[in-house]
């Protein structure tokens, strides 16, 4: 498996242009920041995922089975490295690896549309993705 470092920008386009058939749909969306972070605020559509003691990730069950995963932090440096990044290697279960190569902030500040409180009920009712 192949991993790919990715702007905010290139993220955005990737969210917004996959979002359809044949393309797969959109990257699941993994958030490596801990608990207290995601559930603060996080992009709209990401799992909080982790690894367990026993070395399964910690994510809702196979949703990132074939599928392209990109992975975010506070901060980029050492992702690949992360236990989750891998984990997704090792198992080879994802089609592609993706890694923001920007802090959270840096896509939040430029998208803060795609970015929602934890507690939030409406961003939840909003479709994840707006169209142009």
């Amino acid at each position: 498996m192949k991993v790919t470092p990715v702007t905010s920008e290139e993220l955005f386009n990737l969210l917004q242009h996959q979002k359809n058939w044949p393309s797969g749909g959109p990257p699941v969306v993994f958030d490596l920041r801990p608990a207290e972070a995601y559930a603060a605020r996080h992009m709209r559509g990401a799992h909080h995922a982790s690894v367990s003691a026993d070395g399964s990730i910690v994510a809702p069950a196979k949703s990132w089975w074939d599928r392209i995963v990109c992975v975010y932090d506070e901060e980029p440096s050492g992702l690949e490295d992360h236990p989750v990044s891998q984990t997704l290697l090792r198992e080879g279960l994802a089609r592609e690896l993706l890694v923001l190569s920007e802090p959270y902030d840096a896509f939040q500040s430029a998208f803060k549309y795609l970015c929602a409180r934890g507690d939030s009920k409406s961003a939840m009712k909003r479709p994840l993705y707006p169209s142009c």
